[in-house]
C-alpha cells in the first residue's frame, strides 16, 4: 500500500462540496483492522459475519410486534345465540355490535350467552425462545457473549457469567494489545517523539531517542463478580511465585511506579 486517497468531506454529509481526494502517503495514515490473513489490505467489517441474521432478527421482532399489537384488538367475544346483544349495549358497526365494558361491571347473561375473552398472541414463549436462540447467534458472530451483548442476565449464574467473562476478557484483551496499542498507540507515539526530535524538544541522540520511544502503555482495568476472591487468589499467586505485583498491578489498570509512589505517600504521612 501506497497511498490513501481522501475525500475532503465525507460523502452524504450536510453542506457537502465535491472536491477531488487527497492523496496521503500510507506511512501518515493508521489504518486500523483485525488481519485475518497475511498480506491483508483492508479491514472488514465486524457485523459482516452476522449482517443478514441481524435482517432476519428486526423482520422476527417486528413481525412479534405485529403480531401482539392484532391480537390486542379484539378484547373478547359475546357468543350470544338469539343475537340480542346478551343485553349489552354498545355501538352498532353493521351487523357486529361494540360492547365496552367497564371495571367492576357485572352483567347477569341470558341463558346460552357466554363471554370469552382473547389471550394473548398463540407461540409467544416459542417465539421469545426463538428470539433468543438468534441473539446467541449474532453474540457468537461477532465475537460476544450474549450477555454482554444483550445485556440479559436472567439466565445467568456466578459460573456461567465468569467463564463469559474470561473469554471474553482474553479476546478483548488480545484486541488491545494488538489493534489499539500494536496497530495505534505505539506508532502514533513513535511518530510523535520523532517529531519532537525534529524540533529540537527533546535530544535526537540515538541513544536518547531509544529511552523516549521505550513506552509502557497500560490499559483499563478489569472488575470482577467477586474482588474479595480475586484478590486473595493474586495474594496466593504472588506468594507462591506464579505471578509478579507488576503483573497484578498492570491488571487492575495502574502502573506500580505510581502504585508504589502513592504508597509511600500515604506511609510517610502516617509518620
Amino acid at each position: 500500500m501506497l497511498a490513501y486517497h481522501v475525500y475532503r468531506d465525507q460523502p452524504g454529509a450536510t453542506f457537502a462540496s465535491y472536491s477531488p481526494p487527497v492523496r496521503i502517503p500510507a506511512s501518515d495514515i493508521l489504518h486500523i483492522f483485525d488481519r485475518l490473513f497475511p498480506g491483508q489490505g483492508r479491514g472488514l467489517s465486524w457485523l459482516a459475519p452476522v449482517l443478514l441474521k441481524l435482517r432476519d432478527l428486526d423482520e422476527a421482532s417486528d413481525a412479534l410486534l405485529m403480531q401482539q399489537k392484532v391480537a390486542s384488538l379484539i378484547t373478547g367475544y359475546i357468543r350470544d345465540p338469539e343475537g340480542t346483544g346478551a343485553g349489552f349495549d354498545g355501538d352498532q358497526s353493521g351487523s357486529a355490535l361494540n360492547v365496552a365494558l367497564e371495571p367492576g361491571a357485572m352483567r347477569i347473561l341470558p341463558p346460552g350467552a357466554d363471554v370469552v375473552f382473547s389471550g394473548t398472541a398463540p407461540g409467544l414463549a416459542q417465539s421469545i425462545g426463538f428470539l433468543r436462540a438468534q441473539a446467541r447467534e449474532v453474540a457468537a458472530g461477532v465475537g460476544l457473549t450474549y450477555e454482554v451483548l444483550t445485556g440479559d442476565m436472567s439466565e445467568a449464574n456466578y459460573s456461567s457469567a465468569r467463564v463469559g467473562l474470561i473469554e471474553f476478557r482474553r479476546r478483548a484483551e488480545m484486541l488491545q494489545r494488538v489493534l489499539i496499542e500494536g496497530q495505534f498507540l505505539r506508532p502514533l507515539w513513535r511518530r510523535w517523539i520523532d517529531v519532537q526530535a525534529l524540533a529540537g524538544t527533546i535530544p535526537a541522540d540515538p541513544a536518547g531517542l531509544a529511552d523516549y520511544h521505550a513506552v509502557r502503555f497500560v490499559p483499563p482495568g478489569w472488575q470482577w463478580v467477586d474482588p474479595a476472591k480475586e484478590v486473595s487468589a493474586d495474594v496466593a499467586a504472588i506468594e507462591a511465585g506464579l505471578k509478579s505485583r507488576e503483573e497484578v498491578v498492570a491488571a487492575r489498570g495502574r502502573d506500580i511506579d505510581e502504585l508504589d509512589a502513592e504508597r509511600a505517600r500515604d506511609q510517610e504521612a502516617a509518620q
